[in-house]
């Protein structure tokens, strides 16, 4: 067998965490199967353990978790994936090879297998020791990420994962699934059956299914999952539960959009122990941008989905733990450690706590608009949603930078777009390279002064209605697929009254609080509060739920990045 990793076809669009792949990640050979000198061997093995593997050994399976990194000294090692037409050989690895993909720094199950094929000498570092390799050769760590991001992408590129998708490219229950799998960067196959009839059939018949258990999850070829919640799916996953290592950590953080993520990064690099609680996927309301232009360093933009991936594979090499889709639902601050109550009862303890919670879409308040959720009316605009929309008109309500961004991107796989906006252009409310661009593109129109009147249509959106706000005309038109982007709202109910918001509920920190000083016999402090910090000493706030932010991306994790400093502080003589 060759060392080139097998190539499989796929059915899905390729993506990169969020950004399509431009080639296949396996054809880069040296980067993703990097062969280790001697030296650096020499350096693994003073962290793990080194011993005899017998051929025909499983060091891993599909679906263990906390998984070991092996370094091959002698023998061979052959990582194999289950996918629905048998068992795939995806690769062989030789001496100075190594296991692993990007799931070593997280509580996910193993995506593959891997068994001893020729029997030889092989090193084990377990989870603490790998992190403790990594942080004292960053030489070393450089190969070893890059190779691991490579793996992952290659994986989802060939949908070499272990699970199958099964559903009605148009049914509302499957996109909030499809969407789950997509952001978290989880490899797996997904089967339409309008598409696939015969590969459909062969599930129907072997696991005794019909079109009305759809969608369907198939986990490992074994277990099945009819409709089930994305919550369902990350507890088979392993993504929503906590490794179990500490009871109380220094640092949780609640919401991993760009701030929340460059918070958990920082604060996990200064040694803090952190937990990141997310209720769907990295990367936050930016992680439904198709395309970020403004943000530094990349010059020709990139997406949210694929930034939001790599800062949250940084915070988890740091050893940030994370939980998704997991929401808080109460914010305990009348006791020290502060205490997060989560949905199912579930508690988590911390010395500090970020509020990075940000702010969801707004909605139009029209009927219809609830049950068209997911069936024509979306508040986001991804690979996943392009994908339901591919030459097909689509209606845009927004003028701010979301909506310009959707706008192009849609443009690009889509009949036509139009942008609906109230006020007489987007000049108060958009950048303007967007809008040179919306004005220059073909297939975008964009209509001023103008709202949606209605929704039209029984069990999907078939159609809208669209009103001209200065001659009260109305236009209708057969579009099937509505992006709203109206503004947002702060996701602060949780707090309570834990600490001082505005008007909008969006949290007042730092100088902007109407008493200079925080004063608190309980947490036995008088002082100034941080940058960033609420009314309540320890917590504080960072992205577009603070009061006056920016709402950029950039300024987000600017202020995530700050508060690592301040945290450190405050945990610290907090915790004596």
């Amino acid at each position: 067998m060759s060392d080139t990793p097998s190539t499989p076809p796929t059915t899905d669009t390729p993506q990169d965490m969020g950004g399509v792949i431009p080639s296949d990640p396996y054809l880069r050979k040296d980067a993703i199967m990097p062969t280790l000198s001697d030296d650096a061997l020499e350096r693994i093995q003073r962290y793990g353990v080194t011993r005899q593997v017998a051929k025909g050994e499983v060091l891993f399976d599909v679906g263990d978790q906390q998984t070991q990194f092996i370094a091959l000294l002698s023998g061979q090692l052959v990582i194999e994936s289950d996918q629905c037409e048998g068992t795939t050989e995806i690769v062989r690895h030789h001496r100075g090879h190594f296991s692993g993909e990007i799931d070593m720094f997280s509580n996910r199950r193993a995506l593959v297998r891997g068994i001893c094929c020729e029997a030889g000498e092989m090193v084990f570092l377990d989870r603490a020791s790998f992190r403790r390799f990594l942080a004292a050769h960053a030489d070393l760590s450089e190969i070893i990420m890059r190779a691991f991001i490579l793996r992952r992408t290659g994986l989802i590129y060939h949908s070499q994962g272990d699970i199958v998708l099964v559903g009605n490219k148009d049914g509302a229950r499957l996109l909030p699934l499809k969407l789950f799998l997509t952001r978290n960067g989880h490899p797996h196959r997904y089967v339409d059956p309008a598409q696939e009839p015969e590969m459909t059939q062969q599930l129907y018949d072997h696991f005794g299914l019909t079109a009305d258990d759809l969608p369907v999850v198939v986990y490992h070829n074994e277990e099945v999952l009819k409709q089930p919640t994305p919550r369902e799916l990350a507890d088979l996953l392993g993504l929503s539960k906590l490794s179990g290592e500490r009871d109380i950590f220094d640092v949780a953080v609640v919401g991993i959009g760009p701030a929340g993520l460059a918070s958990a990064v920082n604060a996990a690099a200064e040694g803090l122990s952190v937990v990141a609680i997310e209720g769907m996927a990295p990367g936050g309301q930016a992680g439904t941008s198709s395309k970020i232009e403004n943000y530094p360093a990349f010059p020709t933009g990139i997406s949210g989905q694929a930034l939001g991936g790599r800062m949250l594979l940084q915070a988890q090499k740091f050893g940030t733990e994370v939980l998704t889709p997991r929401e808080i639902k109460r914010l305990d601050c009348d006791q020290y450690p502060y205490v997060l109550e989560m949905e199912d009862g579930e508690a988590i303890k911390a010395k500090s706590v970020v509020v990075a919670t940000g702010a969801k879409w707004r909605r139009l308040g029209l009927e219809k608009e609830t049950a068209f959720e997911a069936l024509g009316v979306y508040y986001g605009a991804t690979a996943v949603e392009a994908a339901m929309c591919d030459g097909q008109e689509v209606a845009i309500i927004g003028g701010g930078n979301s909506a310009g961004q959707a706008a192009i991107f849609m443009a690009g796989r889509s009949k036509h777009v139009h942008i609906l906006v109230r006020r007489d252009g987007l000049a108060e409310t958009m950048s303007d390279y967007l809008i040179k661009r919306i004005d220059a593109h073909p297939r975008i129109t964009l209509h001023p002064n103008t709202e949606v009147a209605a929704l039209e249509g029984e069990s999907r959106l078939d159609g809208m209605t669209w009103r001209c706000r200065k001659t009260k005309t109305e236009t209708q038109r057969d579009i099937r697929h509505l992006f709203v982007m109206i503004g947002a709202v702060p996701n602060t109910d949780w707090l309570g009254d834990c600490v001082l918001t505005d008007e909008k509920g969006f949290v007042i920190t730092g100088g902007d609080l109407p008493t200079p000083h925080l004063v608190s016999e309980t947490w036995h402090v008088n002082r100034l509060p941080y940058i960033g910090e609420t009314s309540q000493p320890g917590v504080f706030a960072v992205g577009d739920v603070r009061s006056g932010s920016v709402k950029r991306v950039a300024s987000a994790v600017g202020e995530g990045a700050i508060s690592a400093q301040f945290l450190y502080k405050v945990v610290n003589p907090l915790g004596q």
